[in-house]
């Protein structure tokens, strides 16, 4: 199999930091964007200072670089901290994906990672052919990259990603600062009323890690069925005595009692099913 030259946004995040240790792993030729956070760094993995949010950066990058695949996940992803900063997140989440579309080669394999709040928040199970009807700032940025990048690329998974959880250099999620403080003997009262999709961190990066030598392009939900998040920490919780400091909160009243992904595609198309 022919080595590829891959790059990768967004290696100080939550998800990239992962995917990076996994693609470390891979015979292929491995470029890395960075620019001020700190990231663990691996041998024989090139890193490139660039800020992406500058054309004259992404220009440059793109004309003496070609990748024959990008893994886009650099985002500013807090939906609250999109809402407060506007115009700061429209530079990031959207502004940044007009000018990589406009300077990347046509050519190039685009990995992005989208999210599942391009989802309408009333729509009770999601599939790809639901009408995209986004609430929130961040779900519309990314709407609106994915339709730059579609219209640009043609090998492209755009992959829309539910609520992420699990052991990352980069971080924690809800689930896991929960199970922390159960495993310390604290009792945690955790919404039973509350039906999402979740995936595990290193699953959804070893799937992204499988579209290095995969076809079928499109857009693909992951994740799991429909939990609640008390079934979901039970999930992670390893002792039965552990879990009885677990409290079920039904009265917690939020927009969105039931929304999950629906993915009948990854699983007919690749065979994935994520628990």
């Amino acid at each position: 199999m022919l080595k590829k030259k891959i790059l990768v946004s967004g290696c100080a995040g939550f998800i990239g930091s992962v995917l990076l240790k996994y693609l470390h792993n891979t015979k292929n030729e491995i470029y890395v964007t960075v620019n001020k956070t700190k990231i663990k760094k691996y041998k024989n993995i090139h890193y490139l200072s660039i800020d992406l949010t500058s054309e004259k950066g992404i220009k440059k990058l793109f004309k003496h670089f070609s990748p024959d695949i990008f893994f886009h996940l650099a985002a500013l992803k807090n939906p609250k901290i999109n809402e407060e900063n506007k115009n700061f997140a429209k530079k990031i989440n959207y502004k940044t994906n007009t000018l990589i579309a406009k300077h990347m080669s046509k050519d190039t394999h685009l990995v992005f990672l989208s999210t599942d709040k391009v989802y309408s928040p009333h729509c009770k199970f999601a599939n790809e052919q639901s009408v995209c009807k986004p609430k929130t700032l961040y779900g519309k940025l990314k709407l609106q990259s994915e339709n730059v990048f579609l219209k640009k690329f043609n090998k492209i998974h755009i992959v829309r990603v539910p609520i992420v959880h699990g052991s990352s250099k980069s971080g924690s999620s809800f689930i896991d600062d929960v199970v922390k403080k159960i495993n310390k003997g604290k009792n945690v009262l955790v919404a039973n009323n509350i039906v999402r999709s979740f995936v595990k961190v290193k699953d959804l990066a070893k799937f992204l890690v499988k579209l290095c030598n995969k076809k079928n392009y499109g857009v693909y939900n992951i994740g799991t069925t429909g939990e609640s998040y008390l079934k979901r920490v039970n999930k992670s919780l390893k002792s039965n005595k552990k879990k009885k400091l677990l409290i079920p909160d039904n009265n917690l009243l939020i927009h969105l009692q039931h929304q999950e992904l629906v993915t009948d595609k990854i699983k007919q198309v690749f065979n994935e099913v994520f628990l």
